[in-house]
């Protein structure tokens, strides 16, 4: 059998347990609670509006190299059967019958890319206001008292916040050396 759905209630009583739990908790580890789960949603949406740029940048490189192919195909052929009657060249003779040359391909591909560039100022901003907020986190949580206590050390074995906390700290590293 299936658990009851929770009422109102118990949603709002759960929600209360949580923000008591973290206002119990020391000011850098209350920081780091809000965050990092906020720099990581911001660079989540950074990374959503930058991959539907390059599908638009991709799908516009798409159909101009197919504008392009189509114009040089008939290009081509002209060139081969010599289908080209006096003062007139293939690229006239192409122009005529497909309707576009190659600059109005390359064009319309460039008009095309300018038009794919969405909310330039969001991502940049988003971008910027998560990695401004996950920088810290790392610090703040190795700034409380005994948080680098090392449980191998006692002969505790080693925890996984001391794993944690390596890993951390290496991400750290290599994120200073990009920003």
């Amino acid at each position: 059998m299936s658990a009851p759905l929770p009422t109102l209630a118990d949603l709002q009583a759960h929600g209360r347990r949580i923000k008591e739990t973290i206002d119990e908790k020391p000011p850098p580890i209350r920081a780091s609670l809000y965050l990092g789960p906020g720099g990581m949603f911001a660079l989540m949406l950074s990374a959503f509006i930058a991959s539907t740029n390059s599908v638009c940048m991709d799908e516009c490189i798409r159909a101009g190299d197919s504008l392009e192919d189509r114009l040089l195909e008939c290009m081509d052929r002209c060139e081969v059967h010599s289908q080209v009657q006096s003062g007139k060249t293939c690229e006239d003779k192409c122009h005529k019958d497909i309707g576009y040359t190659r600059r109005q391909v390359q064009r319309r591909q460039s008009d095309c890319q300018k038009g794919c560039d969405h909310a330039p100022v969001m991502l940049r901003l988003l971008a910027l206001m998560g990695v401004i907020s996950m920088l810290p986190v790392v610090p703040f949580l190795g700034s409380y008292r005994d948080a680098c206590s090392c449980e191998c050390c006692k002969g505790l074995g080693c925890s996984p916040k001391l794993a944690l906390f390596n890993v951390a700290w290496t991400a750290y590293g290599f994120s200073t050396l990009w920003v």
